[in-house]
């Protein structure tokens, strides 16, 4: 299907129900020097199953146009309609028509490409057969069978290209939002995902892309917007940019340098003077039906042989020269590499697309929206993601769980209790130790903030945020590998404690008790950990927010019995919530079920946690915003 064929003009671009609908959108970020205006003003409708280009070099304000129009941020004024729903109002209708491809791939490279198409179905309200079977029909379409069960981070550029978009079609979306979706790759790989852009248009899906590349917009799109310093400069399809704003060139070569100098200051055509370019002779025209007939006239008038004539059409590198006064020069720093394996060809990828595109539709035949997993099922489903990266990651993982082993070895194996064996009442060194060993290595509860960098670096985050997914959904599954690595070490040094002689008054069911209130000091790092790395995105802030707790544990009775500890630590340990729960923690194992010491340990620990959890839901709210 050409694009003649798919779209007349502008009279279905201006239809009466364009599926996007953006009005005087502006966007202003604050600065040292006052505010920046990204986007001033833009205005442009998008018609039901074409391809609209946003053409533009970088800093022109197209990604922060996908970035408002995905719901990744909200614009300082003006509307954006997506099928018919507000981006501010209503953004979870919105996020449930689009599916997004960001300049980052933001792709989990410690997945396979199955794994990850299968969960975003689950995440989708898909079951798990429904799941696998649309994960089998986009490999398929993106040409990645036999690449299915490989982890992503072997794979190319374009093969993470390549994926990447299908995981922005998993749902059917109505529209699909391509942020530069050719950066970075080879002339091959480019062309492939053309190819599929269009296979997608063909299928109904109605496309918006944005792309830096002048070939690109004149190959793909149906109609193109040049925007420049974050305003649109003009708009039309890419014929009538060129008619309106830019000339054809009828190029001569003529038999010497000299007859091509000399005409061309003296012969006019249109009223305009040549250009001599050794003993080529060249016009800018505006109807070179009409000039061309004139100007060969004009030479056989004066007997000037001519060896060719070419007529060449300008292209929309002359459009956007004329409207902005300058070029595009493509801001690509990523190195192309080939792409592999194969991609599907297009005759293949038109046979394949419309099953895998085509959106259900409701009884009166308009595009119906898929509803998302329940919050509780998408906590399991991006939990369970998170624990197989860390199993696939034990160098990263390894480390964390060894916290509580060094200190134990240290303290008691290495030490063999003798320093605070009769600070301890001359008791169990080990029952006395092990409360303050889990509350050292609940610290590690802080792998919830560098797993959610992670995400955030790799622009994984960001296509989560496209999705309507919770919230809550989202941060809990961080917190919940934060405390989940607090639970293991506990275990572990439980189990260890043991064979050095640890022998608690209370049995497992105060094991168990202990484990909770550890868990519950876990919870609460593991949340202001989180809170920190999505209000920083910084591993190393992350990492360090975790520190302040240190202090929190050497002015209590951590290394010694509080009855030992004098002057300003025995004061400051009175107000320490870490205190609290290292006596309920030694009542349990020491002396026995004390109903009030345990109640203060748990209203301690429980408000702890719940507190830093708090902030983590508002810190995750407001950061993601900003993303």
């Amino acid at each position: 299907m050409t694009t003649a064929q798919h779209l007349t003009e502008k009279d279905r671009a201006t239809s009466a129900d364009p599926v996007i609908d953006v009005t005087d959108l502006a966007k202003d970020y604050s600065s040292k020097s006052g505010p920046l205006h990204a986007l001033t003003g833009v205005s442009f409708q998008v018609a039901r199953g074409e391809i609209y280009g946003l053409l533009g070099p970088n800093g022109a304000g197209k990604s922060t146009t996908v970035r408002l129009l995905s719901t990744l941020a909200a614009p300082t004024s003006g509307t954006v309609r997506i099928a018919g729903h507000d981006t501010v109002t209503d953004d979870e209708a919105v996020r449930r028509s689009i599916g997004v491809a960001l300049q980052e791939t933001g792709l989990a490279e410690l997945a396979t490409a199955r794994e990850a198409l299968h969960q975003t179905g689950r995440l989708w309200g898909m079951s798990g057969d429904e799941a696998a079977a649309r994960a089998d029909e986009l490999l398929a379409l993106i040409g990645l069978e036999d690449a299915a069960d490989r982890l992503v981070k072997t794979y190319s550029g374009g093969m993470k290209r390549r994926l990447d978009l299908a995981l922005a079609l998993v749902h059917r979306p109505e529209v699909l939002f391509l942020d530069e979706p050719t950066n970075g790759l080879d002339p091959v790989a480019r062309r492939r995902v053309w190819d599929q852009v269009r296979a997608l248009r063909d299928a109904g899906t109605t496309v918006l892309l944005t792309t830096q590349y002048l070939e690109e917009a004149d190959q793909l799109a149906d109609r193109v917007a040049i925007i420049d310093g974050g305003k649109i400069v003009a708009e039309g399809t890419p014929d009538e940019l060129k008619r309106a704003h830019g000339a054809d060139t009828v190029e001569l070569v003529l038999a010497d340098e000299r007859s091509a100098a000399a005409l061309a200051a003296d012969v006019l055509v249109e009223g305009t003077a040549g250009r001599a370019t050794g003993n080529r002779l060249a016009y800018s025209v505006r109807n070179p039906d009409s000039a061309v007939p004139e100007l060969l006239l004009t030479l056989h008038s004066r007997k000037v042989r001519h060896h060719g004539l070419r007529v060449s059409r300008p292209s929309l590198d002359d459009v956007f020269i004329t409207l902005t006064g300058h070029g595009i020069a493509p801001g690509d720093d990523t190195p192309a590499e080939p792409d592999e394996p194969d991609a599907p060809t297009a005759e293949r990828l038109r046979s394949l697309t419309t099953a895998a595109t085509t959106p259900k539709t409701d009884a009166q035949g308009g595009a119906k929206a898929r509803k998302a997993a329940s919050p509780l099922t998408q906590t399991g489903l991006l939990l369970r993601r998170l624990l197989r990266e860390a199993l696939r990651n034990p160098a990263a993982t390894a480390p964390n769980l060894m916290i509580g082993t060094f200190f134990l070895f240290v303290y008691d194996g290495l030490l063999g209790g003798s320093a605070a064996a009769e600070a301890s009442g001359g008791g169990n060194y080990a029952n006395f130790l092990l409360p303050t060993i889990l509350l050292f290595t609940s610290l590690s509860g802080g792998a919830a903030g560098l797993t959610l960098v992670q995400d955030i670096e790799a622009g994984h985050l960001k296509r989560q945020l496209t999705m309507p997914l919770s919230r809550t959904a989202l941060m809990t599954s961080f917190t919940a590998i934060g405390a989940l690595m607090v639970l293991v070490q506990a275990v572990i040094v439980t189990l260890l404690s043991l064979t050095l002689g640890m022998s608690p008054e209370t049995g497992l069911p105060g094991l168990l008790a202990v484990f909770g209130l550890a868990l519950l000091w876990g919870l609460g790092i593991a949340g202001y950990s989180a809170a920190t790395a999505v209000m920083t995105g910084n591993a190393a802030a992350a990492q360090a927010a975790t520190l302040i707790f240190f202090p929190l544990l050497f002015i209590s009775p951590a290394l010694m019995p509080a009855s030992e500890l004098k002057g300003w630590i025995e004061t400051a340990s009175v107000v320490n919530p870490a205190t609290y729960l290292l006596e309920a923690m030694r009542g349990l194992l020491n002396e026995g079920w004390d109903a009030g010491q345990l109640a203060t340990g748990v209203g301690v620990g429980a408000g702890f946690a719940v507190l830093m959890l708090a902030w983590a839901a508002t810190a995750v709210k407001r950061g993601t915003s900003r993303m």
